[in-house]
């Protein structure tokens, strides 16, 4: 596919051999530094299962690109049935030509391209100050985030820590007369109880009897009491039992987590 600009003098052509040393060029121009590298770009574009030359288009002036969009191809395979999904990126201009309407008739001319190709879906990663142009061609944006999941398999660090406390506990009065267990069933880690009595800390993993469970997102657990009071407030951290035991349970963790 080769099409023209004539009021610009430019060309719209596919990906051919040896094109690949200024596409790189002009990428790393963009975002002024080196992000890719040539062996970087084989393996993102041409050494990718469905690499097409028709993936990659460039813009050409006298000979020189001044411009590329790439695309990759996924198969998304759905019940019975398989689509096609082009993935946008890396879509640059070269600074001198910028603000001439050339990335966005190049990424146009890609995504006519893989349509006619049988591409069902286009998916585009683009700055968020670009989604005013990329909504002409129809895009939309999609609120994403990058979710990291952690699981704690052991309580080993709680219970030294824990354990560590009753030493600075042996003068203190004001929890000699306390008798409370509380029990933790926190996000990511194995219940626990904290068992005060006698002016004593006990850390129990096993099955007992408990005056106030604590559930929910262990982050609100800090020395800060306020900070343990907003995780209720806003139901992140959510505690159940008498009311009769809150006082003591306040007092107590104060204590636990200053200590």
């Amino acid at each position: 596919m080769q099409t023209s600009d004539k009021n610009l003098k430019i060309v719209f052509r596919e990906y051919k051999e040896g094109d690949e040393a200024e596409i790189i060029n002009i990428i790393n121009e963009a975002y002024d530094k080196k992000v890719i590298e040539k062996k970087t770009w084989f393996w993102k574009y041409k050494n990718h299962p469905n690499f097409s030359p028709e993936n990659i288009l460039v813009c050409e002036r006298k000979g020189e690109i001044i411009a590329s969009a790439h695309s990759t191809i996924q198969k998304l395979r759905f019940k019975d049935s398989q689509l096609l999904v082009g993935i946008g990126s890396d879509v640059v201009v070269k600074f001198s030509y910028r603000k001439q309407g050339i990335g966005l008739n190049l990424f146009k001319k890609l995504g006519d391209k893989l349509m006619q190709n049988g591409v069902s879906i286009r998916i585009g990663f683009f700055a968020p100050q670009l989604l005013p142009y990329y909504r002409k061609l129809g895009y939309i944006p999609i609120p994403t985030s990058t979710i990291i999941y952690r699981k704690n398999i052991g309580l080993t660090q709680y219970k030294k820590r824990i354990l560590c406390i009753n030493k600075r506990l042996k003068n203190r009065k004001d929890i000699h007369d306390v008798n409370l267990s509380i029990k933790f069933n926190l996000e990511g880690l194995p219940p626990f109880i904290i068992k005060v009595m006698n002016g004593k800390v006990d850390f129990i993993t096993s099955k007992n009897i408990h005056h106030i469970l604590i559930k929910g997102d262990p982050r609100f657990l800090k020395p800060n009491i306020f900070i343990l009071l907003k995780g209720i407030i806003s139901r992140k951290l959510r505690v159940e039992g008498s009311l009769r035991y809150f006082p003591k349970f306040l007092k107590i963790f104060k204590i636990l987590r200053t200590s």
